[in-house]
């Protein structure tokens, strides 16, 4: 099962009022619990997994982590007016998905610097520098040292 999107799960209070409801009514609905442990586990770890399932949904990849989710619906939108040759509502939705990007962009760097300054305020640098990173643009990149022998 692919991991579910608990972030949307975080930021949403309606998706979290229905992912409790999920999971009461299936435990209700599950009865009393084995005597077994590994039993038991398996279960409550089956009504947790398939109420997130359900309700939540699958985590995308996110790559541009300042969209907003109306925002990647107009995205959809856009994609599909493609598909059917619609280049009116294409060229439309292209214009409202610039805007509301930028505006996304903005609203998530202000945040993050609102968030770096009050880390660095407390003192809690880890959560700083992530912040730079992500900030600079900058990816670690992995490399492999290449070792030389000495004799050539």
């Amino acid at each position: 099962m692919p991991r579910p999107d608990v972030a949307r799960l975080v930021q949403d209070a309606e998706l979290q009022d229905l992912y409790n409801i999920a999971v009461q009514n299936k435990f209700a609905s599950l009865g009393a619990l084995p005597h077994d442990a590994e039993e038991s586990w398996t279960s409550f770890s089956h009504v947790i997994h398939s109420s997130a399932e359900e309700v939540i949904g699958p985590a995308r990849r996110v790559r541009k982590p300042w969209l907003a989710t109306d925002t990647i619906a107009i995205l959809e939108e856009e994609a599909k007016a493609k598909l059917q040759n619609n280049t009116v509502e294409r060229k439309r939705l292209q214009g409202v998905f610039k805007a509301r990007a930028k505006h996304d962009r903005e609203v998530f760097l202000n945040n993050l610097c609102d968030e770096l300054e009050t880390d660095i305020g407390q003192n809690r640098l880890g959560p700083a520098f992530k912040a730079i990173r992500l900030l600079s643009g900058k990816r670690k990149e992995v490399t492999g040292t290449t070792f030389h022998k000495s004799d050539g």
